[in-house]
């Protein structure tokens, strides 16, 4: 008993010394590895979503900006005609009768819908009763903002239908399609200049528009009754005359160029968006490139970790084996039966397996594209 006694002692010893610590030591470094090279890739991955993230919001800003100077453009364009210039033009000193009913195909002011022509009083008639009698409404783009003026392709085509002679859907679509190429509507929301009946196909009227038919824009005439009302209030003020050179020094921003038009002050806002966007979308690829070099690392150190652990499982089987065979001769045939089993184990081949059955992972870091909203190609 006394020998069997030691004998089991020294065997506890032996898988405590030889197994056990050693085996736990490097369980806890494995484990310590594993984490920190996980850790660092999820920093990785969180820097390039934060990115990706003020990528969206830049190129979102740089929209709004070209939009506001694309409008700011055609108000000036439609604002700023020379009031005098059908007077003195050739053609207006000459003296001819046009029904507001029918245009000349040859006439150079009509423009075409459809199969008709229409010359200048009877596009403003047609257009200012399509205002008053098209449903109009706002819109949300999620990138672009909110449009207003907003009316549906088929709010648009069953009034081309009703009031237009649009005895067929697919005239009523030539009549809107030729309404948009001459400048009266645009697509908003969508990439392209087609004009379809769906109410899901959203299009704005634009100024011309509302230039040509005289109609008053709802959205602008509140807008400036308000200024208005508010400069009226102002003016009967008495304390208006002591503030005023305080208000007309007044300068918030810190603007050096205080001289600029509203106009001017637009398009360097919208130049600088464009860089500030240009920079963020460079910015993030390199950061992709970084994240993507980062998981190759990483699933490679993986691999050897993985076969790392494989081969120490099969060293800590020999070691245990060992602890126990040289103590007791009866345990020989149980030792023989584990030397056997442990044969068995092929990192190489287990590793194989393990990634061939249970691999994961189908994040890949997409590519950032920059978008000019005037689709021109620019910059390094």
């Amino acid at each position: 008993m006394v020998e069997g006694a030691k004998s089991h002692q020294k065997i506890a010893t032996n898988i405590r010394e030889l197994v056990i610590t050693p085996f736990s030591r490097w369980a806890d470094e494995h484990s310590l590895r594993i984490n920190r090279s996980e850790e660092e890739l999820q920093a990785r991955l969180k820097n390039h979503d934060k990115q990706a993230d003020y990528v969206r919001t830049c190129r979102s800003q740089y929209f709004n900006k070209c939009r506001r100077v694309e409008d700011l453009d055609e108000e000036e364009k439609l604002g700023f005609q020379d009031p005098l210039g059908d007077i003195k033009s050739p053609k207006a000193m000459t003296p001819m009768l046009k029904s507001p009913e029918m245009a000349s195909p040859y006439d150079e002011d009509a423009i075409r819908l459809g199969d008709d022509s229409y010359g200048p009083e009877r596009l403003k008639q047609t257009l200012a009763h399509m205002l008053q009698n098209i449903k109009l409404g706002d819109t949300k783009v999620p990138i672009l903002g909110t449009y207003h003026n907003v009316s549906t392709g088929s709010d648009i085509v069953d009034y081309i239908q009703k009031n237009m002679g649009g005895n067929s859907t697919a005239y009523a679509e030539k009549v809107g399609q030729d309404i948009l190429n001459n400048g009266f509507l645009r697509l908003v929301g969508t990439v392209g200049s087609t004009f379809t009946n769906s109410s899901r196909m959203n299009y704005q009227w634009r100024p011309k528009a509302f230039k040509v038919s005289e109609v008053i824009d709802r959205r602008e005439s509140i807008g400036r009754s308000g200024v208005s009302a508010a400069v009226d209030a102002l003016a009967e003020n008495p304390g208006v005359a002591a503030a005023k050179e305080l208000v007309q020094g007044w300068n918030p921003l810190n603007n050096t160029h205080q001289n600029e038009s509203p106009a001017e002050r637009l398009r360097k806002e919208a130049k600088e968006s464009d860089e500030k966007y240009r920079n963020a979308v460079k910015r993030l690829d390199g950061l992709r490139c970084e994240l993507e070099e980062a998981m190759f690392d990483h699933m490679k150190f993986m691999e050897r970790c993985e076969l790392d652990r494989l081969n120490a499982i099969k060293s800590v089987i020999l070691d245990f084996c060992g602890a126990i065979g040289n103590v007791i001769p009866a345990l020989q045939s149980m030792i023989d039966r584990m030397m056997l089993f442990q044969e068995t184990i092929q990192p190489n081949a287990d590793l194989r397996y393990i990634l061939e059955n249970y691999r994961t992972g189908s994040f890949s870091p997409r590519v950032q594209i920059y978008e000019n909203y005037y689709n021109q190609v620019g910059g390094e």
